[in-house]
């Protein structure tokens, strides 16, 4: 009887603990949100000039990789993600996305990003070159993370750009693009990794 009692309050625990733990794992991501995470590959991504892209294994979350790049003075540009087929984001509210910035393991490079270029920060996210929405560091929620302070979560409302230009068709979305900055460099913002 002791062992039925006992078997009955191990599963008891079993039952309860497994699904607080997948609710805390995946906290982050709201059921409004879309989460741009786990770029393994560089497939789809392109930049024009500067350092080149590169995959690196330390991705936010167990396991998972990152699209990297060294950059000068803070400033990440060029880079571009084209999805291969249109993605319907309509059904939410807002996009997030983690980003790394340090210089060495050293924190404060986004702090001096912030500081030097402000509203320069940007997302454009589009439904073709001639159709997207901007969204400035004043329309953006950054947060650090908590158990890193390299890492930063981003966020912004899907409905409350800085601008727009055309006619961008949320249903139909395939250009992903971050900037620090896309105007002169500070010599004030130190020289890292992304």
């Amino acid at each position: 009887m002791k062992k039925r009692i006992m078997a009955a309050i191990i599963a008891l625990a079993i039952a309860v603990s497994l699904p607080i733990s997948i609710i805390n794992s995946f906290a982050s991501a709201l059921p409004d949100s879309l989460l741009i995470s786990d770029c393994d590959t560089l497939d789809g991504w392109s930049k024009s000039g500067g350092n080149a892209l590169t995959i690196n294994s330390n991705g936010f979350g167990s396991g998972s990789s990152a699209v990297a790049c060294d950059i000068n003075s803070g400033a990440f540009r060029t880079a571009q993600y084209t999805a291969a087929t249109p993605l319907d984001i309509s059904p939410y509210q807002n996009i997030e996305w983690d980003v790394m910035m340090h210089t060495g393991a050293q924190p404060g490079m986004w702090e001096e990003i912030a500081e030097y270029y402000g509203d320069e920060v940007y997302l454009k996210i589009g439904s073709s070159a001639a159709d997207y929405n901007v969204y400035r560091l004043s329309k953006m929620t950054v947060e650090q993370d908590a158990g890193n302070n390299l890492w930063y979560h981003f966020s912004v409302d899907i409905d409350n750009p800085s601008s727009t230009t055309g006619s961008f068709d949320m249903t139909k979305m395939t250009i992903f693009y971050f900037s620090t900055t896309d105007g002169a460099v500070s010599s004030s913002v130190r020289n890292g990794h992304i």
